[in-house]
């Protein structure tokens, strides 16, 4: 595929890679911090957020190798980037960073709990817990609405989960969440055909 094409599949823009940098700043984010991205796909908040931080804190997660390739593919600038400020990459979909061996001051992702299954939401809480400083926060974005019955990912449509299954899967792994409308509003309001909801996710 092509970069066009790669974007294309992601759906996102220039400006919500932005503005989720400025969510993460605006949660307390600066550049000693580590942050763990699940679900980087073509590198919109990477390009932004990796030049923030300082040498080798940026991580990701992501099943979808050939994203990154093609987001790199012809951007000379955001290869060296990544390279001078010695991002890391897994291509794994089961959310599990435990490879990167060590824990996060934050962890973000953007449009994956939006797609993800119910044993699929659940798994990544239970993940996000084994590598989430005790002081650390998640931001995760999500599709608030009836439980879907779905047993699958699926993309490009989503998945729906209540306020109580959102409660129930963050217990169940140890964890501690709040919705976010705020995060909610501001980031519509900028990139309106990102519609999503928001949690915060701590121990």
């Amino acid at each position: 595929m092509s970069v066009s094409e790669a974007l294309m599949y992601v759906g996102n823009t220039e400006e919500s890679g932005q503005n989720q940098l400025e969510i993460l700043k605006s949660e307390g984010l600066l550049p000693h911090h580590y942050v763990l991205e699940i679900g980087c796909g073509v590198l919109h908040l990477a390009r932004y957020l990796i030049p923030y931080l300082n040498y080798g804190l940026y991580y990701a997660i992501d099943p979808n190798e050939w994203l990154r390739k093609e987001a790199t593919n012809n951007d000379w600038e955001l290869q060296d980037t990544v390279v001078k400020k010695g991002a890391s990459f897994l291509s794994r979909d089961d959310f599990d960073a435990s490879e990167f061996g060590g824990k996060f001051d934050y962890i973000f992702s953007h449009s994956v709990l939006s797609h993800a299954s119910r044993s699929q939401f659940y798994d990544y809480m239970v993940k996000t817990a084994q590598v989430l400083k005790d002081d650390g926060l998640s931001i995760a974005s999500f599709r608030l609405g009836e439980d879907t019955s779905n047993p699958n990912w699926e993309y490009p449509d989503v998945n729906y989960y209540t306020q109580d299954t959102m409660y129930d899967a963050t217990f169940k792994a140890g964890l501690k969440c709040k919705l976010r409308s705020d995060i909610r509003d501001v980031h519509t309001a900028i990139c309106p055909a990102e519609i999503h909801d928001w949690m915060e996710i701590y121990k």
